[in-house]
């Protein structure tokens, strides 16, 4: 998602297609550990099918993704951000970098609201829910020479980002940047973590 075109915002990568197609991404072993608890925790809540069930989105076979497949905006950011981080972070060994982020109130057409994140070298991944009066909410993470790194592709209020993995750097200075494309209201962000160790000589 990248600038936005629009007083400054940034604008997402949003138009539902997927990235051309390409290599698999060679993700550290660290991750492929994550990626298979995230599996197993994720077998062991599925309910059975129901036709509530039947009408949601089917399953991607990306857990990363499923994890929020079946998600709903129950009114209140913080708690939603907290739900999303302990559904798609924790059960993969990640925790939160620090307390949320709450967001100052802004609408559409307004600048984003940009800050600096300094990231080991490591897998992250953010979360972030929209107040009750924001629609569409997007979240966009750039390099330290402003190049996108990730970025949200979802019309709602609760991106998650990336959406198909986490992100994992080498470490340095990235920034975030958060912008509201419909609607106005504040916003909740958090980012989960997994910093990798180096390795002993």
């Amino acid at each position: 998602m990248q600038g936005r075109g629009r007083g400054g915002s940034p604008a997402a990568v949003r138009d539902g297609n997927d990235p051309p197609a390409g290599p698999a991404p060679r993700y550290p072993a660290a991750v492929r550990l994550a990626h298979a608890l995230l599996l197993l925790s994720l077998a062991a809540c599925a309910p059975s099918a129901s036709s509530s069930e039947r009408a949601l989105p089917a399953r991607t076979g990306n857990v990363w993704a499923d994890c929020y497949r079946r998600f709903e905006s129950s009114g209140d950011p913080a708690t939603e951000v907290a739900r999303l981080g302990e559904a798609c972070a924790l059960p993969a060994g990640f925790s939160p970098l620090e307390a949320p982020h709450v967001g100052a109130e802004q609408g559409q057409g307004d600048p984003p609201e940009r800050f600096v994140l300094r990231l080991r070298r490591g897998c992250y991944r953010a979360f972030a829910v929209g107040g009750p009066g924001v629609d569409d909410l997007d979240v966009a993470i750039y390099d330290a020479e402003g190049r996108i790194a990730a970025g949200d592709v979802s019309r709602d209020r609760w991106p998650v980002v990336p959406p198909r993995g986490p992100l994992c750097v080498e470490g340095g200075a990235y920034t975030v940047a958060v912008s509201v494309a419909r609607g106005r209201g504040e916003y909740v962000m958090q980012i989960w973590g997994q910093e990798r160790q180096e390795a002993a000589e």
